[in-house]
């Protein structure tokens, strides 16, 4: 079982934590995922950057925590990560705007009210679910 490290210094070490922040990304179901550290010479001031296809990092195809020392850095990607939302909640999302997206094209349609009715409802309770939810009750 791999440890996380927040005082990564042998090169072990720090592929280790980096192959931890992809396995969270793909957990997560990050697209593409992939993770590097990122040392300058000269400076002390190094990165680690995290990629994910289609914008899958919070609407960006990749993120970059800096740090003077390997312990923010290491801290910082990794609470990101954690707090992406789960494959569960990314799903109700997607599905509530293709829902949503349904509703628009049937009014756009003008498609009677009673069959659209039942797809306000479900995306009602899936808004209702998505804007109640928190990692305790997860």
């Amino acid at each position: 079982m791999k440890v996380f490290n927040n005082n990564a210094e042998t090169l072990f070490e720090i592929k280790n934590n980096l192959s931890i922040l992809v396995g969270i990304m793909l957990e997560k179901q990050v697209d593409t995922p992939d993770a590097n550290l990122h040392v300058e010479a000269n400076t002390d001031r190094d990165r680690v950057m995290l990629y994910a296809g289609n914008t899958g990092l919070r609407g960006k195809s990749y993120v970059s925590f800096y740090g003077t020392d390997e312990v923010s850095y290491w801290a910082a990607a990794k609470e990101f990560l954690e707090d992406l939302p789960s494959k569960e909640e990314t799903n109700k999302a997607t599905f509530n705007n293709l829902v949503g997206g349904l509703i628009d094209t049937a009014k756009k349609l003008g498609i009677d009210e009673e069959f659209v009715k039942p797809l306000k409802e479900t995306r009602k309770a899936l808004t209702e679910n998505l804007l109640t939810y928190t990692k305790e009750n997860a």
